[in-house]
C-alpha cells in the first residue's frame, strides 16, 4: 500500500498504543503461569500475534475478546512444536530458551528478514547447558540450569529470553555479562513484569540471578501501559499523548529529556504529555540504551537548526531493515543533509524539510517516520509500502488521521 500525504501540522490527541515490550513478556508470563489470568490489551500488532501464536503452539488456550486475552496456561508440554515467529525477533529470542527449558523439540519459523538477526551468543549458551541445534532455528534437548556468560552489547532480548526460561527450571541460574549492557532498560522492563508473576531477578553488578520456580503466579487480571516508542512519534510531532508514564521502565521515555534538551517544552497534563516547540536547536544523542526511538530522534534533528550526531546505534543495522541506512535514506528524499556512520550519522539540521519519495523498507519505524514528517515539509510526501506500520502499530494511519493528517491511498 502507497501513500501520498500532504504537508501540514497535526493537532489534537493520540492515545498511546500499548507497551508491545511489555505486552510480549505478559503474555509469556501468564501462558506459563499456575492459573488463568486475562491481559487487557485493546490494540493488536503483528509482533503480538506471532507471539500469541507461539504460545498457543506449545500448549496455552488463548482467546482474544475485545479488551484482551483470556490465556489458560500451559498444561501437557508437547514433545514438538512448530512456532511461526513472524518477523518479531522478540518473540524468537524470548521462546527458544522457553522451549528448551520446557524440553519443547521446536522448529522456528522466521519471515523477512528475522532468519538473518543473530542468534550466535544465544544459541552458544543453550549448547553448553544441554540443547542440540539441528540448524539455527531448530532445537532438541532440556535446558539445564547452571552459569550463563553473555555480551552485553549484542541483544538485550537475549538477557531477557533466559531470565523468562531459566525461572521455569527447579534450580537457582546466574547470567554474567562479558560486556556492559546496552538497551539495559528492557531487561528493567522484564524485572518488573516477572515481579508482577512471582518471580525475582537480582541483579549485579554484571550479572542477573534468577531462582527456579517452575511456574510463575497469575495476578488474575493485569492491564498493559501505554508505548513510549511509538507514542514518541506523536511527541515528536507536537500533539498530546494520553497513556504514557513518566516514571516507566520503559527506557524510551528518555525522548522526552531529548527534546528538552533541543529546545522543547514537555508539559503534562491532565494525563497527556506534550512537547511543545517552534524551532528547535541541535543536539547528540547517544542511543545504545534507545534504539527504537533513533527515527522520529533523527526527524527531529533534520528540522533542527545545527549539526546532530547521533551514536551508539551500530545494533539498528540488524532491524527489519539496516535502519541506519534506511533512516539516513528517508531523510535525504525529503531534502535532509544526513550521513551515514558504522554506529549512528550525522544530521546537519536544515530547519524545514521539502517532501518526497520514501520508500519504507518494509520497517514499521521508517513508515511512521515518513509520516510525522509531513509536520515539517513543505511538500507532498509518498510513502511506498505504508502497511509495514501494522507489525507494531496497525491503528497508527486511523489516529493519523484523527489528528489532522491528511493522505490519500494511490496503490
Amino acid at each position: 500500500m502507497n501513500i501520498r500525504i500532504a504537508p501540514g501540522p497535526l493537532s489534537g490527541t493520540a492515545e498511546a498504543p500499548p507497551s508491545k515490550s511489555f505486552a510480549h513478556r505478559e503474555l509469556i508470563l501468564a501462558a506459563l503461569s499456575d492459573k488463568p489470568c486475562f491481559i487487557k490489551l485493546g490494540s493488536v500488532s503483528e509482533d503480538i500475534e506471532a507471539t500469541v501464536r507461539c504460545l498457543s503452539s506449545v500448549g496455552a488456550s488463548i482467546s482474544r475478546r475485545a479488551d484482551g486475552f483470556g490465556i489458560v496456561p500451559v498444561s501437557d508440554v508437547p514433545v514438538s512444536a512448530v512456532l511461526d515467529c513472524g518477523e518479531s525477533g522478540s518473540t524468537l529470542r524470548f521462546m527458544m530458551p522457553i522451549c528448551a527449558a520446557l524440553g519443547i523439540s521446536a522448529k522456528f519459523i522466521c519471515r523477512g528478514r528475522l532468519g538473518e538477526r543473530p542468534l550466535g551468543p544465544l544459541r552458544a549458551q543453550l549448547e553448553a547447558h544441554g540443547i542440540r541445534f539441528a540448524s539455527d532455528h531448530e532445537i532438541s534437548g532440556k535446558l539445564n540450569a547452571g552459569e550463563y556468560l553473555l555480551p552485553g552489547n549484542v541483544s538485550s532480548q537475549y538477557v531477557t529470553g533466559l531470565l523468562l526460561a531459566l525461572s521455569l527450571l527447579d534450580k537457582p541460574s546466574v547470567i554474567r555479562l562479558t560486556s556492559p549492557l546496552e538497551s539495559a532498560s528492557y531487561v528493567g522492563i522484564t524485572a518488573e513484569a516477572m515481579k508482577k508473576y512471582g518471580a525475582a531477578v537480582q541483579s549485579g553488578t554484571d550479572s542477573f540471578t534468577v531462582c527456579g520456580i517452575g511456574k510463575f503466579r497469575s495476578p488474575g487480571t493485569s492491564g498493559i501501559e501505554g508505548d513510549w516508542s511509538n507514542g514518541s512519534f506523536w511527541l515528536a510531532a507536537g500533539v498530546k499523548v494520553r497513556g504514557l508514564s513518566l516514571t516507566s521502565a520503559q527506557g524510551d521515555r528518555a525522548i522526552v529529556r531529548i527534546m528538552e534538551k533541543m529546545g522543547a517544552s514537555v508539559e503534562e497534563s491532565g494525563g497527556c504529555i506534550q512537547a511543545i516547540y517552534s524551532t528547535l536547536g541541535a543536539a547528540d544523542v547517544n542511543a545504545s540504551d534507545i534504539p527504537d526511538i533513533v527515527p522520529p530522534i533523527a526527524l527531529l534533528c533534520a528540522a533542527s537548526d545545527g549539526e546532530c550526531r547521533i551514536t551508539g546505534a551500530a545494533r539498528l543495522r540488524l532491524k527489519e531493515s539496516d535502519r541506519i541506512k534506511s533512516v539516513c535514506a528517508t531523510l535525504r528524499s525529503l531534502g535532509a543533509d544526513a550521513e551515514e556512520r558504522e554506529d549512528g550519522m550525522v544530521i546537519r539540521g536544515r530547519g524545514a524539510l521539502r517532501g518526497g519519495v520514501c520508500d519504507s523498507y518494509g520497517d514499521h519505524r521508517i513508515a511512521m517516520t515518513a509520516a510525522i514528517a509531513s509536520r515539517f515539509c513543505t511538500g507532498d510526501i509518498t510513502v511506498l509500502g505504508a502497511e509495514a506500520v501494522n507489525k507494531s502499530y496497525p491503528d497508527f494511519w486511523e489516529d493519523f488521521r484523527s489528528l489532522g493528517g491528511k493522505f490519500e491511498i494511490i496503490g
